[in-house]
């Protein structure tokens, strides 16, 4: 991971125990990365994901999503795709904890984010983070469950470039015009 720790919730600013910083950071040792609380606090709010109404606990694993820091460098207050179990893709339908909220909001926001940041070739505008290689993968995944055929114009596109991303767009499209 760009920050050498793994994008769970408990290192993400949506979490209510966090108080609105990304709340760990990932240290290096001989033994590899580690995370710690970068403001301790006595008694923090319980963990509760405030862009997903969803409690953190009792998921059975490490939850994440990818409005997490690490592949959303801008705070984005927006759901993005689902809430997963980490170590496991947002795809992979057996670790999601919770599905995408599915409103004209969430689906606008995330068209918009697909013209952003495929406006490049070489990688999504106004993104320094590895991180939004799997973003763009994640929204495009979630308009294509989302059966969004608005996204049909700018996936076109997509699909004509070179790379992963491409990859992705076509099997998108295949599913959208069914």
């Amino acid at each position: 991971m760009p920050n050498g720790g793994y994008p769970i919730c408990a290192g993400c600013w949506f979490n209510r125990s966090n108080q609105g910083d990304d709340g760990w950071q990932s240290e290096g040792s001989l033994s590899g990365w580690f995370w710690r609380p970068k403001n301790p606090r006595k008694n923090p709010p319980e963990p509760f994901c405030e862009i997903r109404g969803v409690k953190l606990t009792g998921t059975g694993g490490l939850p994440c999503c990818a409005n997490h820091p690490i592949f959303r460098v801008d705070r984005d207050p927006v759901p993005i795709g689902p809430l997963w179990q980490s170590f496991a893709g947002p795809s992979d339908a057996n670790y999601i904890v919770a599905p995408s909220p599915d409103t004209e909001q969430i689906r606008l926001h995330l068209l918009h984010l697909l013209d952003e940041l495929f406006t490049s070739e070489e990688k999504p505008a106004g993104h320094s983070s590895p991180g939004y290689a799997f973003l763009g993968t994640a929204i495009i995944e979630q308009l294509t469950e989302f059966e969004e055929l608005r996204a049909i114009p700018p996936l076109k596109r997509i699909a004509e470039m070179d790379g992963a991303w491409a990859q992705t767009a076509r099997q998108a499209l295949r599913e959208l015009e069914k």
